[in-house]
């Protein structure tokens, strides 16, 4: 497409070399501008920037940048063109193209997707597993009549929870956990996922629980941050309790166990994770729901 035959609406005085910049033969000159793109909002950057696909697909890192910035102008007609990026040997890209069919936000893919996200999880190294999951756990809630329900993407998650790769067991927990209402489907998936080995898996199930109320999960929680040597992993899942929950009580008393692993030195034992970890979690618990959001 002609960049200068572009109805575009800008306030940058240097916006068509901008555009000519997009199409450089130099690939760094290319991402800045593509990036510069992300400013703008009209859409009629949309059909220049789906353009730019065939150009720029052997360049991941190009790529990547060029996935990042459509985001914002994705229409469903481009849903071809982004579904084979979902088997682009890059992470970078595939997790682009996975941020843009969400955006797009449309049930009359959700068939199709489900099964490319299936397939990328079978298939290859699972570094795209947060944002594929993620968008897994919400497809039942794209725009217009969807056969991927709420049931079929819980069992696909349950599924996931024997996946070779921990990433991608670990993601499908922390979906099951935390995307949807209680239900009769998750809370016959809790006990198993609080009986986990892992200590991640366990700690985002109790946080889920804790953060509902129930006592009984808040008792487990503290017996295990009393324990000797909490896991990394699992104080991390503590710091949504302090995100989630309504109860000051509850809040009150996770707080002062924190305190005390930082006063006893908890973190000096692995101080390059564990000090970082340790003052996130403790921030998420200084902060209240309106805070939260503004941060």
């Amino acid at each position: 497409m002609d960049a200068q035959k572009l109805p575009l609406k800008t306030r940058n005085p240097h916006f068509q070399e901008v555009l000519t910049a997009c199409r450089s033969d130099d690939p760094r000159q290319a991402m800045a501008a593509i990036d510069a793109l992300s400013n703008e909002d009209d859409p009629a950057l949309e059909p220049f920037l789906r353009a730019l696909f065939p150009r720029w697909r052997h360049d991941p890192a190009v790529l990547e940048v060029l996935l990042d910035t459509y985001e914002f102008f994705a229409v469903f007609e481009a849903a071809d063109e982004v579904i084979v990026f979902l088997r682009h040997p890059h992470p970078g890209v595939v997790v682009g193209a996975v941020a843009v069919l969400d955006s797009i936000d449309d049930a009359r893919l959700g068939e199709r997707v489900l099964e490319e996200y299936l397939w990328i999880l079978r298939n290859q190294v699972p570094e795209a597993a947060a944002g594929i999951l993620y968008s897994l756990a919400h497809m039942h809630m794209w725009r217009g009549f969807n056969p991927v329900t709420r049931e079929r993407v819980i069992a696909v998650l349950t599924d996931l929870l024997e996946h070779p790769a921990r990433q991608v067991r670990l993601e499908a927990a922390e979906r099951l956990v935390w995307s949807f209402d209680p239900q009769p489907q998750i809370d016959a998936l809790l006990p198993r996922l609080l009986d986990s080995p892992d200590p991640a898996v366990c700690g985002s199930a109790l946080s889920r629980l804790v953060s509902l109320g129930d006592q009984a999960a808040l008792g487990r929680m503290l017996e295990i941050l009393r324990g000797p040597d909490p896991e990394e992993e699992f104080v991390a899942k503590v710091g949504r309790v302090g995100t989630w929950s309504d109860s000051r009580k509850v809040k009150r008393v996770l707080r002062k166990e924190l305190k005390r692993l930082h006063e006893q030195g908890w973190a000096a034992r692995e101080p390059e994770k564990r000090t970082e970890t340790l003052e996130r979690v403790r921030r998420n618990f200084k902060r209240d729901w309106l805070g939260w959001l503004w941060w």
